[in-house]
C-alpha cells in the first residue's frame, strides 16, 4: 500500500513516516517546506526511503498528481501557532481550511485509489479542558480574565464561585469551544473531513493531537 503524507517534513509526520516505512508501507511526503519551519530547506532527518514530493496543499494540481497511486492518506499538514493566528488571519485559514478543501476536492471529483484517510486535529479546539470544583462539581472555565493574571493567578478559577480548581482527563464528549483562530481552522478542518467522508463513503479517521 502507498500511503500520502502530507506535510511530511514536520516532527510528527517525520517519525510517522519511520513508521510506516518500518511496517512495510510505501510511503510519499507532500510538504512545502515551509520556510519559518524548514528555511525552505528539505530535513536531512527525513526518511531516505520515502518518496519526497515538494507542493504547497492549496495547489490543485500539485496534490492532485501527489495522491496519485496513493491508497491512504494521513493529511496533516497545517499552519500550526496558536498566537500567530490572531494577526496572520488569511494565512491560517487560507492553509488549513481551504488546503483540506482542495484534498477533498480531488478525492470526490477525481479519479484516485483513496480508502482511507486519517486527519490531524486538535486539542485547541476544546479550548480550556475539564475541571472539578469542590462546590459546584465539574465545570469548563473560560478564558482566564486579564485582572486575574495581573495578580499572577495562573490557574484557571471556577467559574461559579472563584475557587481554586483541580484538572480532570477531558472526555471526547466535551463541546468543543475554540478560543483562537487556529482552534476555529483546526476544528472546521476536522469536521469537513469527518463529513465529506461520511457523505462519500471514505473511512475518516480524526484525531486530536495534545502537545508532543
Amino acid at each position: 500500500m502507498k500511503i500520502l503524507v502530507t506535510g511530511g517534513a514536520g516532527f510528527i509526520r517525520s517519525h510517522l513516516t519511520d513508521r510506516l516505512i518500518k511496517e512495510g508501507y510505501r510511503v510519499r511526503i507532500f510538504d512545502n517546506l515551509e520556510p519559518q519551519v524548514h528555511q525552505g530547506k528539505k530535513p536531512n532527518y527525513l526518511n531516505p526511503a520515502a518518496e519526497f514530493v515538494r507542493g504547497d496543499v492549496r495547489d490543485y494540481a500539485r496534490l492532485q498528481k501527489a495522491l496519485a497511486g496513493c491508497e491512504a492518506v494521513f493529511h496533516l499538514a497545517a499552519a500550526v501557532g496558536v498566537g500567530q493566528s490572531q494577526y496572520r488571519v488569511e494565512h491560517y485559514v487560507d492553509t488549513n481550511i481551504r488546503g483540506t478543501a482542495t484534498l477533498f476536492d480531488i478525492l470526490v471529483n477525481q479519479k484516485n485509489k483513496v480508502k482511507k484517510i486519517i486527519v490531524a486535529a486538535s486539542m485547541s479546539s476544546y479550548g480550556e479542558g475539564l475541571y472539578r470544583c469542590k462546590k459546584c462539581g465539574i465545570v469548563k472555565p473560560g478564558l482566564r480574565p486579564e485582572k486575574q493574571l495581573i495578580q499572577e493567578l495562573w490557574e484557571p478559577r471556577c467559574p461559579g464561585c472563584a475557587s481554586p480548581l483541580k484538572p480532570m482527563a477531558t472526555s471526547e464528549k466535551t463541546p468543543l469551544e475554540c478560543n483562537s483562530i487556529y482552534a476555529l481552522t483546526k476544528k472546521t478542518q476536522e469536521e469537513t473531513a469527518l463529513m465529506l467522508g461520511k457523505t462519500y463513503r471514505i473511512p475518516t479517521v480524526s484525531l486530536r493531537f495534545f502537545n508532543v
